[in-house]
């Protein structure tokens, strides 16, 4: 169950990224939308088995822990993974769940945090409430990469559960299941 789990959270976000870095590789006359999807975007399934699991901080990249001790001096329950050539940080503080992710070469790739709707900037929350009020929103991901930062919202009424996407003050429905 939990290689099914790492799989499909690794798929989402790969999936996420792809959408994301496409972005920034594109001109503004090749651009149809923000969100626009890459046809040629495969996941590697496989990634999910090849993580080497937990490490020790001295077997980790010195420049990506240098970068993560001047950014988070008073974490010390941090937990460091290596996958298909980056590592891999996680943490929570206050009930947010944190997961920093840097190259090999110890470059900050990217960051993501994980918290309920209590957490949400009053922006996003009420861009997301303005189309969706009837909606309970369960989780929010906040991923900030290349200094721009994106919102995945898990929400449900009493006939579906969505997924959106908000990305400067656009909002994008990115799954729509529906109850039974």
């Amino acid at each position: 169950m939990k290689a099914l789990h790492l799989k499909s959270t690794t798929i989402y976000w790969a999936l996420i990224l792809g959408i994301v870095t496409s972005n920034y590789n594109l001109s503004a006359q090749e651009q149809t939308s923000k969100f626009e999807t890459l046809d040629r975007f495969t996941p590697d399934l496989a990634k999910a088995e090849r993580a080497v699991g937990p490490l020790r901080e001295t077997s980790v990249n010195i420049k990506a822990v240098r970068s993560f001790r001047k950014t988070h001096p008073d974490i010390s329950n941090e937990k460091w993974d290596f996958l298909d050539g980056y590592y891999f940080v996680n943490f929570s503080i206050d009930q947010v769940k944190y997961k920093i992710v840097y190259t090999k070469n110890g470059s900050l790739d990217y960051a993501m945090k994980m918290y309920e709707e209590k957490n949400l900037p009053k922006e996003v929350r009420a861009t997301v409430k303005s189309r969706y009020y009837d909606y309970t929103i369960h989780t929010a991901q906040e991923l900030s990469i290349n200094n721009k930062t994106i919102y995945i919202i898990q929400m449900s009424d009493s006939n579906s559960w969505k997924s959106v996407r908000v990305w400067e003050g656009e909002i994008e429905e990115i799954e729509n299941l529906r109850k039974r």
